[in-house]
C-alpha cells in the first residue's frame, strides 16, 4: 500500500491511500495533484520533498544551508514570469538583452559581489528588482530587493555560508524577467 498526499490544506495533507498503480492514476486529477510551482505559489511555504522507496538520487547535491520559506516562494513567483530563465547563451525571446541583464559576479575569498549594468528608470519605471542567489542543491541563500526611486544601482554583497561549494546569481528586471549568471565554484 502506497499513501499519497494531496489537497492541501493549511497544516495538514488529506491521505490518499491505494493499493495499485491503477487506481492511484484513477484517484489522482487535476483538482488533487498540484505541482511544486503551484504548490509554494499557493500555499507561501516551500513544497514539502516526499520520498518514495527507489526514488532517491543519491547523487543529488545537498545543502547545509537553512530553506528561508519566503525567498523560496518570492523565487518561484519570479521564475514563473517570461519564457523561463534568461541567460547569456539562451536569451530566448528576448535577444540582444543579456549583457544588461546578465549578472555580474566577483568572488572574493568568501565575499561575493554581485551587479548587474541596467537602468534603475523611475520615468521609464524599469529596474532590476531582484538579485538572489541559490546554492549546489538549489536553496537560496540571499536575496536583496531594490526598490524604484531609492536603489540607484543594482548591486548586492554577501559572504558564502559555510559548506557551500557552488553557487548560481540570478537577477530579475520588471521588464524581462529572470536572467541568470554562469554557475560559481566556491574558492577552497
Amino acid at each position: 500500500m502506497v499513501t499519497f498526499y494531496s489537497q492541501f490544506v493549511p497544516g495538514r495533507f488529506a491521505p490518499l491511500q491505494c493499493d495499485s498503480t491503477s487506481e492511484r492514476l484513477s484517484m489522482m486529477d487535476a483538482k488533487t495533484i498540484l505541482s511544486r510551482r503551484s504548490f509554494v505559489t499557493t500555499s507561501g511555504a516551500v513544497a514539502a520533498v516526499f520520498v518514495l522507496p527507489g526514488c532517491t538520487d543519491e547523487n543529488a547535491p545537498s545543502s547545509p544551508n537553512p530553506v528561508n520559506a519566503e525567498w523560496e516562494s518570492r523565487a518561484a513567483e519570479l521564475e514563473a514570469t517570461g519564457e523561463g530563465i534568461y541567460t547569456a547563451d539562451d536569451e530566448m525571446d528576448l535577444p540582444g538583452k543579456g549583457p544588461t541583464h546578465v549578472p555580474l559576479v566577483t568572488v572574493a575569498g568568501k565575499k561575493v559581489t554581485v551587479t548587474t549594468t541596467h537602468v534603475m528608470s523611475v520615468e521609464a519605471d524599469h529596474f532590476i528588482q531582484y538579485h538572489y542567489v541559490r546554492d549546489q542543491a538549489d536553496v537560496i541563500i540571499a536575496m536583496q530587493e531594490y526598490i524604484l526611486g531609492t536603489d540607484l544601482d543594482a548591486t548586492m554583497t554577501f559572504v558564502i555560508p559555510e559548506g557551500t561549494t557552488r553557487f548560481t546569481v540570478y537577477q530579475y528586471c520588471n521588464l524581462h524577467w529572470t536572467w541568470k549568471a554562469e554557475e560559481q565554484r566556491v574558492p577552497a
